[in-house]
């Protein structure tokens, strides 16, 4: 399965205001901006950088309230759309990509479901693509989701879960199961740990692109927060940072 979105990183753009009488707290829209860097170990590759930003709406303002503030929209089931840009860069050639989604949890139901565009500027292969997932949530905390584009479905799942640890400790868990057409089973597996509501640090390990990568996000503020990502694979090394704002 051919996926532009999989070249690039999440980027973005928009935010909205936080509606009347919601509390301190609560927020209805997120600002992100993201940058990478990766290294290839072979010579003849340019090293690789890119900047983005994404912007995201939330139909319903989410609560933070006895969460952790990464989590808050996963555990409140909040449906939302966004929109994305980033300028990527390797060597000489530079390519701008713009993308939009919606992911929706139907009401009163397990049931989830995500769409997805992206269009690659001055890309020599297939510049749109069309994705998409669909899911259930069984029970509260995890959703199970599989995983589409136009070209198709490979057999994929996902499992996401967010628990709580005693009375204040959090952590999220996820593995990933994808067995394309005539290539090996990939597996991937993440773990983060909430030290306490604002804070996070993790590990994740992909077998099928032999990548393993550790990161850590801070909230110093309700409705401000910075990640850093590091990871080391097969051929590829590099870094990403994040910020992101609420409103």
């Amino acid at each position: 399965m051919t996926r532009i979105r999989h070249l690039t990183l999440p980027a973005c753009l928009i935010a909205a205001a936080l509606p009347v009488g919601a509390q301190a707290e609560d927020y209805q829209a997120q600002l992100d901006l993201d940058y990478r860097h990766v290294d290839f170990d072979q010579p003849l590759i340019p090293n690789g950088d890119a900047l983005g930003a994404t912007g995201t709406y939330y139909f319903s303002p989410v609560s933070t309230n006895d969460r952790p503030l990464a989590e808050a929209a996963f555990l409140g089931r909040s449906s939302f759309v966004d929109a994305s840009a980033v300028r990527s860069e390797l060597g000489d050639e530079k390519i701008d990509i713009f993308g939009a989604s919606l992911e929706y949890y139907l009401p009163n139901t397990m049931f989830y479901g995500r769409l997805g565009f992206t269009y690659a500027d001055d890309y020599g292969g297939d510049q749109t693509n069309f994705s998409g997932s669909i899911g259930i949530t069984p029970l509260h905390g995890l959703l199970v989701t599989t995983d589409f584009d136009e070209d198709g479905w490979d057999p994929n799942a996902t499992a996401k879960y967010v628990g709580k640890i005693a009375d204040r400790h959090f952590y999220a868990a996820s593995v990933s199961v994808t067995d394309p057409d005539e290539g090996d089973v990939d597996i991937g597996v993440a773990f983060d740990y909430y030290l306490d509501r604002t804070f996070s640090i993790g590990a994740g390990f992909n077998d099928g692109a032999d990548v393993f990568s550790v990161r850590a996000e801070k909230f110093f503020k309700p409705d401000f927060a910075v990640g850093a990502r590091a990871y080391t694979g097969d051929g590829t090394d590099g870094f990403g940072v994040r910020a992101s704002w609420r409103f």
